[in-house]
């Protein structure tokens, strides 16, 4: 495709790739004296520099693509790209699955009420990340959180347990419009995902001792599900999975339960959160009186 066919996504990542792996390694080397090796050494650093196999497979096809317009103008013989090799795969991360202890532990170190509910929509409401950040409150209706997925452009309904619905009634303010975002920044911001999760959600495990990452809150969320003994008809329709999804990508998860004992999901998370001692905390650091916020809602 020319530039002009690019949806909106791909210049984003393509412009993310050059501006972070290829404008600052090779920006200033003139085109005839980027030869093969130049490249092959470009790339070695882009990865050493933190760059993903992924990552570094992309910044090399984006630069790959400069280079042969290069070629088809006549500025270039030949295309110093086209003999290096992409990184072999990595073995894929399987889904990890957090125990509500865990869960728990980092949802104490959160700074804020709403990084507290953004984390939980994940852990809890098995929402994507991108998902829990984009949430409105306007897209509850009652015990049920409505959510029209950007991934599979389908929209499903989520049941909201108990836990989860006594973090969204502490953050949610008197006066919330239905268009106005539930998780933002203490500002009132929009918040970034990648952000989020370098700032607030990383050092939240650091603290609590875990390694973990956003995206593990959802596959937590499914295996609190499948221990509570629902079906997997319900886990995929909750998550937005086909079931043969769910069963192939969370096999283990699966296995592991056949193991155990079904336990209630709100039962197993509230004796988790007793477990931690602490309570609600809005984004100036005051604890919250989760009676008394139930109560002022009733009198709005």
């Amino acid at each position: 495709k020319n530039q002009a066919e690019w949806s909106a996504n791909t210049r984003r990542v393509r412009r993310s790739l050059v501006e972070r792996w290829i404008v600052p390694q090779i920006g200033e080397v003139r085109l005839r004296q980027l030869g093969t090796a130049r490249v092959r050494d470009w790339r070695a650093q882009v990865l050493n520099g933190g760059a993903s196999p992924t990552q570094a497979n992309h910044a090399l096809s984006v630069l790959s693509a400069a280079l042969g317009k290069a070629v088809d103008d006549g500025l270039l013989p030949k295309n110093p790209c086209a003999p290096v090799r992409k990184v072999g795969r990595t073995a894929p991360v399987r889904p990890r699955a957090l125990v509500p202890a865990e869960i728990e532990a980092i949802r104490a170190q959160l700074p804020t009420q709403a990084d507290i509910v953004a984390w939980s929509l994940m852990a809890y409401g098995g929402l994507r990340p991108s998902e829990a950040l984009a949430v409105r409150w306007g897209d509850f209706e009652g015990a049920i959180l409505v959510v029209d997925a950007m991934k599979t452009l389908r929209r499903r309904a989520v049941e909201i347990v108990a836990p989860l619905a006594d973090d969204l009634e502490v953050l949610r303010p008197v006066d919330a419009l239905a268009g106005d975002l539930v998780v933002t920044s203490p500002q009132g911001l929009p918040v970034n995902l990648n952000n989020w999760r370098r700032r607030v959600f990383l050092p939240a495990c650091g603290r609590a001792g875990i390694d973990a990452d956003p995206k593990d809150g959802r596959t937590s969320c499914i295996s609190l599900m499948v221990h509570e003994g629902r079906s997997l008809a319900y886990v995929a329709a909750s998550v937005g999975n086909s079931a043969r999804v769910i069963s192939d990508h969370y096999l283990h998860v699966l296995r592991a339960v056949e193991l155990g004992h079904r336990t209630p999901m709100a039962d197993a998370i509230y004796a988790a959160r007793c477990g931690t001692g602490v309570r609600p905390v809005c984004a100036n650091g005051s604890v919250i009186d989760l009676g008394q916020a139930r109560k002022n809602r009733k009198r709005a």
